[in-house]
């Protein structure tokens, strides 16, 4: 009797013990996203690396791993080569708990955590951005550095894909306005390290104001 009492009580418990998860998760995004300015004079990653053609070979996600303590799969990625090229095939495989929100279901190599890339903001495309620290609470302490999508807005965590303000889109694959503006409310970090949940809208005006 005392078993089942307890057992809606530990099941009530789970989905807010894993929401405290994916705070934690964008909370240590930001700080590694941070620790990769400190190394890389005062510049975030770009959104994606590419090649000498131009075309994207590896995501911010796969730049951020040595300050996610993943120095190892870091190092077992060739970054010449694209994301999904056989050489990447282990690391393609690989979950990275820092990427899975438990919240969306079982760990797997889908992550719902991208950034917005836009001309104004953070995260433009193939070039870094450069921030002072002393400016991060000022000017930029509110603007939001990584989202937290729902479930049917995922993608692999080495795939070079985020949202796209230009054409609402999730990397070369269009998704209709809409599709973003159903979600009533999201999960960020925001610069100044702070987790707080937002409308997709407020997002949206608030990008030309990031530079």
């Amino acid at each position: 009797a005392l078993i089942c009492l307890l057992l809606p009580a530990t099941r009530s418990a789970r989905p807010a013990a894993y929401r405290v998860q994916c705070s934690n998760n964008l909370k240590q995004l930001a700080l590694a996203l941070y620790s990769y300015a400190d190394a890389n004079d005062d510049q975030f990653p770009p959104a994606y690396t590419v090649d000498a053609d131009g075309q994207p070979l590896h995501s911010w996600r796969t730049l951020l791993l040595p300050y996610l303590e993943q120095q190892a799969l870091y190092n077992s990625i060739d970054l010449t080569k694209p994301w999904d090229h056989p050489a990447n095939e282990q690391a393609r495989n690989t979950i990275v708990s820092a990427f899975v929100c438990p919240a969306a279901g079982p760990s797997s190599t889908q992550t719902g955590y991208l950034v917005v890339r836009a001309n104004e903001g953070f995260f433009s495309g193939s070039q870094p951005f450069r921030i002072k620290h002393h400016e991060g609470r000022g000017r930029f302490g509110s603007t939001v550095l990584v989202v937290e999508t729902s479930d049917q807005h995922h993608v692999h965590w080495m795939l070079p894909a985020d949202i796209d303000m230009a054409t609402w889109g999730l990397g070369v694959t269009t998704l209709p306005k809409q599709n973003w503006q159903s979600m009533k409310a999201m999960q960020v970090a925001r610069q100044d390290w702070h987790i707080t949940q937002v409308r997709w809208g407020l997002i949206y005006h608030s990008m030309p104001m990031m530079r």
